[in-house]
């Protein structure tokens, strides 16, 4: 699970490098994501992951792309901060989708479901089953 995890957090950090890079050349100098989080960075496996992330694309970018971490509610609530991307009122943020549920009610199939599929299973759901489809 943990390899699993660092894989899909690594396509990530990589896609936000690709977006990046087909900026502009003036505006790609340096990019500073102000992202607010839904779980405390001192939780294991809830909030250390998005510290990871922070570094990692650090150290991919050559410095040029910077994640300032804002733990829960020190800049948008955790419930609002899908809402908050989509509006543009901060550029990134790391939540679950769970939290659309009165926006979207199939929004908690997208986040953790108890006793449901194991990750190799979800994932091939949303990749070979049309679940992606169903979630955009």
């Amino acid at each position: 699970m943990k390899k699993f995890t660092k894989s899909v957090i690594s396509a990530a950090v990589l896609a936000g490098v690709a977006a990046t890079a087909m900026m502009p050349a003036q505006a790609a100098d340096k990019v500073l994501l102000k992202t607010p989080i839904a779980f405390g960075s001192h939780l294991p496996a809830l909030g250390t992951p998005i510290v990871w992330v922070s570094e990692q694309l650090n150290l991919v970018s050559d410095g040029t792309i910077k994640m300032k971490i804002y733990e829960p509610s020190k800049l948008v609530a955790p419930p609002e901060i899908l809402g908050a991307v989509s509006s543009g009122k901060v550029n990134s943020g790391y939540a679950t989708a769970g939290y659309w549920q009165g926006k979207m009610p199939a929004s908690g199939f997208f986040s953790a479901v108890p006793f449901g599929p194991e990750a190799g299973e979800y994932m091939a759901w949303l990749y070979y089953g049309n679940g992606l489809k169903l979630y955009q």
